[in-house]
Parts: structure tokens; C-alpha cells; sequence
């Protein structure tokens, strides 16, 4: 059993278990949180609406060499353990925040600092994009050597912009004899590291983490599986984890999206792009580039609300009709598409309307059919036509207004002629 402390008073020790899950650490203490419920006449009365503060725990694991710094642990139900000669009232936590480290003195520096000026973030496929930096190999008729750079070989570049001083990739190598002198294992990992122009406390974070991960999904799209991610504390990296945004990785072979090295890409997307202090305009992009587990109407109004956004940004007073028909009509262009301004208004007019029917009526269309009006002057609508609106001309819709807002990403917002995301 370990032992573990609250808010940083390690003069009160608590015998504890502990686990992790996913994302999740749950935390079982020996502790009674009765007491911390305020007493009325003397009496402490628990109820459905009786809730308990955050507060911040420490494990001390001395038999694994496993020390956890948990962050804002939750409250998650209490009872009593009897019958036993270790009778005692306990009380779960759980947080899906904490740092992990095998030396305790490294973390009572955690515990006491709480800031944070760097983080990296750990993946394999960083190493398809800047090679093995701490590998050199050369192969001849009578021997192939490998030389191996024990210090990080590192790649940086400024930026200076938005609380972020500057970013670099490099690599490094684990070497594990597998059977001693008989077989033996060199692992490769790659990193990127951001450093912060001034520090910020570690509960603020994972704004910056999340901000990263997307721009890395815009480069090279579900290929970049996170490993590991580190703060740096005080003069060290420490494991960090959090639930990061999710990313089905795929397989098959993605290519970047843009002829542009990888950080001079990260870089325009903190210039271009600075998603933690975006507009609504930017806000939704994560929605557009992500695992859309949602449904196709939901996807649809998505890419509308993105493409509305951006344009009634630049001129407010125009209609969504006039703003889908520009933007298809922009989009068109771009990828050579030779296409009438009939059937982009056509287009324009049914997708519009598609949108007014979801949002005013709910995404159920009778009998298939969607209603296209038409109004006249200062009438009423009338109704001009119906559509087949069945599952694939909704999709047909719901794809164009994906490559359209898709266009405006990688065109408009980061100025890139030539692109190619999927």
C-alpha cells in the first residue's frame, strides 16, 4: 500500500491505493471526508447536493519507485471498510490530470513550482519527417558502422508570437540488450518541443497541447500517434497525462499536406492560426480536421457554421446564400473545376436551405424530400421545386462544404496555394 498527502502537507501522511486507467488515475485514500462537511446544530448532514473541494494529491509509490503529483483530484464517493483489523473510512478520488516521475525529491520540486515553460510532445512519425538526427550510419564491403549521438541534436526555430518563443524537433535513442551479447534492441523516438516565452501554471496547459496537436493534424493527418508528453519543471522534463483530443490513426501512407518543412509550417500555423486566443472563425477548426464521430447532418452544419463564419468575418452584411455560392464558387477555381454560376447558385440555394430545414425543423425530411422556396419581392416564399434529398445527396452536400472549408484553412488562413488533406 502506498502513502499519499493533500495539497502539498506532507506532515499529514494517508495510507492509500491507487490505479490507472486510460486517461484516469483513481485514487482510494484512508481518509474521511466527513469531516469537511459543515455541521449544522452539531450534526454533519450528507445529501445529493452536499459536494467536496478539489485539491491536489501526492503519491509516494517507494516500493515501485513510482511518485505521482495528481492535479485538482475530484471527489468520487466515500464509504467504510469493516469487519477487518484494518477497519477504516475511505474516500475515492480520481483526476485525469497528473505527472509521473520514479524520484520523489524531483517531485516535491513539481509540487512546490506548479509552472511550466516547455512541454514536448513524443511520436514516432516525427521521425519520418526529420529523419534519425542522432544516427550516423556508413555501410562498405567490410563494415557497417553505426554511430550514435548521445547528446540531442536539435533542430529550432523562433516564433515570438502568442506566448510561444520558439519550437524544435529532434530524437533520441533507448538501447536495450535483449539476451546480453547475443541480441540487442535500439529504439528511436522523435520529439517536438515548445518553449514559452513566459511560464504559465501546468493547470493551463493543455491549451497549449491541444493548440499543437492540431496544427500537427493539419501536416500530416492522423499520423502523428502521441507516445509521450513531458513538462518541463523547475530544470527537468517530466511524464505528463491528460486526455489528448482523439486521433485515429491510420496505416496507410499520408503525405504532408504542403510542400513546407514541418516547422516552418508549425511555426505560420502560431502566426496564422493562433488557436488558443481564436475567433469563431478559427474556433471550429478542430471539428473540421478531426475524427468526426458525429453524425452526417451534425457534420454538415459544422462546415456550414466554419465557411459562415470566415466570410461574414471579412463582409457581415451578406446573406448565407450569397456566402456559400462565393465560396464553393472560390473553391472551384482553385482545384480547375469548370462549373457553370447557374449550377453554383443551384448548389448554393439547396445547401442553404438544407441548413435552414436543420436548424429550424430538425433533421427529419419527409418522405426524402427537401422543399426549395423561392421568394419574390416582399411575398411570402413559394415553393419552387423539391430535391431527393436521400443519403447520398446529403453526403454529396456535406463533402463540398468539408473541401470548401478545408480550402479556406489551408488558402485563406495559412496562405498555402497548393495543399493536399484528406
Amino acid at each position: 500500500m502506498s502513502i499519499c498527502y493533500f495539497d502539498n502537507d506532507n506532515n499529514t501522511t494517508i495510507r492509500c491505493d491507487y490505479r490507472i486507467e486510460g486517461d484516469q488515475i483513481y485514487i482510494d485514500t484512508e481518509f474521511d471526508i466527513n469531516n469537511e462537511i459543515e455541521k449544522q446544530n452539531g450534526v454533519a448532514i450528507y445529501h445529493s447536493g452536499t459536494s467536496f473541494r478539489d485539491r491536489d494529491i501526492t503519491i509516494i509509490n517507494s516500493k515501485d519507485k513510482e511518485y505521482i503529483f495528481i492535479i485538482g483530484a475530484r471527489y468520487n464517493g466515500h464509504g467504510v471498510r469493516s469487519g477487518t483489523l484494518d477497519s477504516a473510512f475511505l474516500t475515492s478520488f480520481c483526476s485525469n490530470e497528473f505527472i509521473v516521475t520514479s524520484n520523489y525529491e524531483a517531485l516535491l520540486d513539481v509540487s512546490c513550482e506548479k509552472n511550466t515553460d516547455s512541454f514536448r510532445i513524443y511520436s514516432t512519425e516525427l521521425l519520418n519527417v526529420i529523419g534519425k538526427k542522432s544516427l550516423v550510419m556508413s555501410n562498405n564491403d567490410s563494415h557497417l558502422k553505426l554511430e550514435l549521438t548521445k547528446i540531442p541534436q536539435e533542430i529550432s526555430l523562433s516564433v515570438e508570437s502568442n506566448n510561444i518563443k520558439e519550437v524544435s524537433v529532434s530524437d533520441y535513442w533507448k538501447f536495450h540488450p535483449i539476451i546480453p551479447e547475443v541480441n540487442y534492441s535500439l529504439r528511436f523516438n522523435g520529439y517536438i518541443t515548445v518553449k514559452l516565452e513566459s511560464s504559465i501554471d501546468i493547470r493551463d496547459v493543455f491549451h497549449y497541447i491541444y493548440e499543437l496537436i492540431i496544427y500537427m493534424q493539419l501536416y500530416k493527418p492522423n499520423k502523428f500517434e502521441l507516445n509521450r508528453i513531458e513538462l518541463r519543471i523547475g530544470e527537468y522534463y517530466y511524464e505528463y497525462h491528460i486526455p489528448i483530443l482523439e486521433i485515429k490513426i491510420t496505416n496507410q501512407y499520408v503525405d504532408t499536406s504542403v510542400k513546407c518543412g514541418f516547422l516552418e509550417f508549425i511555426k505560420n500555423c502560431y502566426l496564422s492560426i493562433p488557436y488558443r486566443n481564436s475567433t469563431e472563425d478559427i474556433r471550429n477548426i478542430k471539428y473540421i480536421i478531426l475524427n468526426k464521430n458525429r453524425s452526417i447532418e451534425d457534420n454538415f452544419l459544422t462546415y456550414f457554421r466554419f465557411v459562415e463564419c470566415y466570410y461574414k468575418k471579412k463582409t457581415k452584411k451578406r446573406s448565407n446564400y450569397r456566402i456559400i455560392a462565393d465560396a464553393i464558387s472560390q473553391y472551384y477555381k482553385s482545384k480547375g473545376i469548370i462549373i457553370s454560376r447557374k449550377e453554383i447558385d443551384k448548389e448554393a440555394d439547396e445547401i442553404t436551405q438544407l441548413r435552414n430545414h436543420y436548424v429550424h425543423s430538425g433533421y427529419y425530411l419527409r418522405d426524402g424530400k427537401l422543399k426549395i422556396y423561392k421568394k419574390v419581392g416582399t411575398s411570402d416564399p413559394v415553393l419552387e421545386r423539391e430535391v431527393d434529398a436521400d443519403v447520398s445527396w446529403i453526403f454529396d452536400k456535406t463533402k463540398l462544404l468539408y473541401n470548401t472549408a478545408v480550402y479556406i484553412i489551408f488558402t485563406k488562413l495559412l496562405g498555402y496555394q497548393q495543399y493536399k488533406y484528406k
